[in-house]
């Protein structure tokens, strides 16, 4: 039987398609250099994010540093594609912001 953070994240998993939908909406709104960034490319970046996430919650520490090399590649290759900095980080702002409201609707439902 799963407990409670592994339902949880078994449940945020199965929703990583629709959090990077709703993260490329929000980023398009909200940053015009996302223009011609491809929605794959903000989906494997929120794919890794949510990994990342759960990681975090079942391991229950701050992950490692080697283990945030996907947000690090991710983030030059959005400066090699012409986002200035600040923007990638807002960027991920939106991302993370995602999962967590992802996370506390999880965490609502009994």
């Amino acid at each position: 039987m799963f407990d409670v953070e592994e339902n949880i994240t078994a449940s945020l998993q199965a929703r990583t398609a629709e959090i990077a939908r709703v993260t490329d909406a929000r980023i398009r709104e909200e940053l015009p250099s996302y223009v011609d960034i491809p929605f794959a490319d903000i989906e494997r970046s929120i794919h890794a994010n949510v990994e990342l996430a759960i990681a975090t919650l079942l391991r229950g520490s701050v992950p490692a540093t080697e283990s945030i090399k996907a947000a690090e590649a991710s983030s030059t290759e959005r400066v090699n594609q012409g986002v200035p900095i600040f923007d990638v980080m807002r960027g991920f702002r939106i991302g993370i912001r995602a999962i967590q409201e992802e996370l506390v609707d999880l965490r609502a439902v009994p």
